[in-house]
């Protein structure tokens, strides 16, 4: 409910953190060439999900994958107090066991999500 002059404001709120990413505040804040001696302060939680319940509840800022929080963006349940994305070093991985590499369901998934990564 208030206005930040800059991404420099953010060290006033509360921070939530995520403990898979613990370094993402502090990241964050470099990407901007800012220092934030809060970056590593703040409760922590186990999923994005539980840090963006806690924001929701007016606790602190979550610092979360935009595609997590669309909808609630969408219905303005939740706002982005500072526009600054950073891209994730992250990767996700698909797996399956080696003889399931032909079975049809299997063989279809695997091509779609390689249609969907080139289109």
């Amino acid at each position: 409910g208030r206005d930040l002059a800059s991404a420099e404001a953010l060290t006033d709120l509360v921070l939530l953190q995520s403990t898979s990413r613990p370094e993402a505040w502090h990241e964050w804040f470099l990407e901007q060439d800012l220092q934030s001696v809060s970056a590593y302060h703040g409760p922590r939680f186990d999923t994005f999900y539980m840090a963006l319940s806690a924001a929701q509840a007016g606790c602190g800022v979550a610092l979360v994958p935009r595609y997590l929080v669309a909808k609630e963006l969408a219905e303005g349940s939740l706002v982005m107090p500072w526009n600054h994305a950073m891209r994730s070093a992250g990767a996700h991985y698909l797996a399956y066991a080696e003889h399931a590499a032909e079975v049809p369901k299997v063989r279809a998934l695997v091509d779609w999500i390689g249609e969907q990564l080139q289109a």
